[in-house]
């Protein structure tokens, strides 16, 4: 796993993490929070013995901004529910490109016609656990939660099983 998806998952519980605050769900932050706290972790770890520092610490200061623009609107918006819409969009939107970038991998693994480079363990965990926020998004009736997770349990299908 490279230092940026790290900070991408890192910058997604953060985002996802506000959004449980907008829409006060206990379950959403508290999943969130365990998150950042793993992250953070491994991002630490990462730092640590990575030769590429600089690189790293400049990828989390981005996403630290763009994360401060997005909490300081979802504070001074009057309109809680409009900032939870706002901060549902753009966390559901990243969330799909997340799990839509390893259908790069997807593009040679239908050249070389060998599946031995996807990393099988990672793919079916993603599979659970979409599937899993997928539910619960549907038991909230939250389509940005539904969404992001429909999409990534089938793009995780797509990659197991290319046709």
């Amino acid at each position: 796993m490279a230092a940026q998806e790290i900070v991408q998952l890192w910058h997604l519980c953060v985002l996802w993490m506000r959004y449980g605050m907008l829409i006060e769900d206990q379950f959403i932050l508290l999943v969130n929070i365990f998150g950042i706290i793993l992250q953070a972790s491994y991002l630490y770890v990462f730092i640590l013995y990575s030769v590429k520092k600089f690189k790293i610490i400049r990828q989390i200061i981005a996403a630290t901004c763009f994360l401060g623009i997005v909490y300081f609107y979802s504070f001074y918006e009057q309109d809680r529910v409009l900032a939870a819409k706002y901060v549902g969009f753009l966390s559901c939107t990243i969330t799909v490109l997340f799990f839509a970038s390893p259908l790069m991998m997807l593009a040679h693994v239908i050249k070389v016609k060998n599946t031995e480079t996807l990393p099988f363990p990672i793919i079916m965990a993603s599979f659970i656990v979409s599937s899993q926020w997928f539910v619960y998004g549907c038991l909230l009736n939250d389509l940005f939660i539904q969404i992001p997770n429909f999409l990534g349990s089938n793009l995780v299908d797509i990659i197991k099983f290319p046709r």
